[in-house]
């Protein structure tokens, strides 16, 4: 699975991370047995709320390190915005760089490519914590950049007063809406794929952005944007820009059955209780929903002590290994573990059964695929606007103002971009 070099940066990491965790501190004087972990949020999340349920997720962890290392304070700082990265670069030429960084892998390994996070310790057996997929995400050139510990990946999340039968399928999907089900669905290009996967589309769009041709077959792309198109005209299918309104709205009773981010079921479930269902996406009557899944990663900064650097990576391996990865995902039941011992206890939970069949059957199934996707999405330097494209285009398509055929040609458009 390649991922986005520099260029492309910019333009996915407010979408392809679930909460943009990532993070800058200025740390000052360091003192001793500190250990400062940094991570952020963007801005449409930024919230008290959000805040507080962030830390309070890695403060299982902290509980865990710290039964081990119990002098070691761990500090946690947060950044709030959308380019976080400009800001670690900033604190780490000043010496203020935090000892580890909370954030999805294409941040950490920008960082590292940019020279402001440094690749994980050889010596240790990262393969004896991560598959070969894991391994493709966190590596580059077989060295581990990152260290994943959490997994989220997109479901259904409904009111189980009114759904009482979550859709399976699409045309399920369709039959629900006509007998007065409200539904609702993300226009966040990422968000939306699955979609795509679900209509048999996703080995075109992973073709095109691969070859960067109009030349390509574009026919099964062609049918999801008319159905797309046709959604748009159901009266109880809405589409929403923000994924923290379509959340909203599913709790205030004003929608039924909504996409959602893993990493959200927690607020909503403390919002609605026992009324709140989850599933995995429905698939196509051939092929399989194509869910967007996140994985958060540590990175290790540049402005540790050689002590520092030795109690952050003994963070990360308390936080990875096996009964600490498998208790707090039975604890919390909203993402997967990422080492690969664990196994997924699917009959202790509906909502890990959901994660486990959106990511081992869901996600898995188009690994060739993925790194065509990301180039669909991101584009490359030349055009740097090409998320904002496509977001524009979908959003264009499901609101009328383009037709089919004119969202295809800017999907299909690959020519060079401006800066933006």
């Amino acid at each position: 699975m390649l991922l986005p070099r520099r260029p492309k940066i910019p333009l996915v990491i407010a979408a392809l991370a679930i909460t943009n965790l990532l993070m800058g501190c200025g740390k000052g004087f360091q003192p001793r047995n500190t250990l400062f972990i940094a991570y952020g949020i963007d801005e449409v999340n930024f919230s008290k709320a959000t805040k507080t349920r962030i830390e309070g997720r890695i403060a299982e962890f902290t509980e865990n390190f710290k039964r081990s290392h119990p002098e070691v304070q761990v500090v946690l700082s947060v950044y709030k915005g959308a380019r976080i990265w400009e800001d670690i670069i900033r604190d780490s030429k000043l010496n203020l760089g935090p000892d580890l960084i909370i954030s999805n892998e294409i941040i950490i390994k920008f960082l590292h490519q940019e020279g402001f996070a440094a690749p994980l310790p050889a010596q240790i057996d990262w393969d004896q914590t991560y598959d070969p997929l894991l391994k493709e995400i966190a590596s580059t050139d077989g060295q581990y950049i990152a260290a994943p510990f959490l997994t989220f990946t997109q479901v259904a999340c409904y009111n189980k007063k009114t759904v009482p039968s979550p859709p399976q399928t699409i045309p399920e999907l369709e039959k629900l809406t006509a007998s007065g089900t409200r539904v609702g669905l993300s226009l966040e290009p990422a968000m939306l794929l699955w979609t795509a996967g679900s209509l048999g589309a996703i080995k075109e769009i992973s073709a095109l952005g691969l070859n960067k041709s109009k030349s390509a077959d574009t026919k099964a792309i062609h049918s999801w944007l008319a159905w797309l198109r046709k959604a748009a005209f159901y009266q109880n299918i809405s589409f929403f820009k923000s994924y923290v309104r379509l959340d909203a709205s599913l709790i205030n009773n004003e929608l039924d059955w909504i996409t959602c981010r893993a990493s959200e079921i927690e607020k909503i479930r403390n919002k609605m209780g026992d009324s709140l269902g989850v599933s995995a996406l429905p698939n196509g009557a051939r092929t399989a929903a194509f869910p967007w899944p996140s994985f958060i990663s540590f990175g290790l900064g540049i402005n540790s002590s050689p002590a520092q650097r030795d109690t952050a990576i003994k963070y990360i391996q308390s936080s990875t290994n096996v009964i600490i990865q498998r208790q707090l995902m039975l604890r919390n039941a909203d993402f997967l573990a990422t080492n690969k011992h664990v196994s997924i206890p699917i009959s202790s939970s509906r909502t890990l059964q959901a994660l486990n069949t959106s990511f081992n059957k869901q996600v898995r199934g188009y690994t060739k695929e993925w790194p065509g996707v990301i180039d669909f999405l991101s584009g490359h330097k030349n055009h740097p606007n090409r998320y904002q494209e496509v977001s524009s285009a979908l959003a264009d398509l499901t609101s009328g103002y383009l037709k089919v055929d004119q969202a295809l040609d800017i999907l299909s458009n690959f020519k060079q971009g401006s800066e933006p």
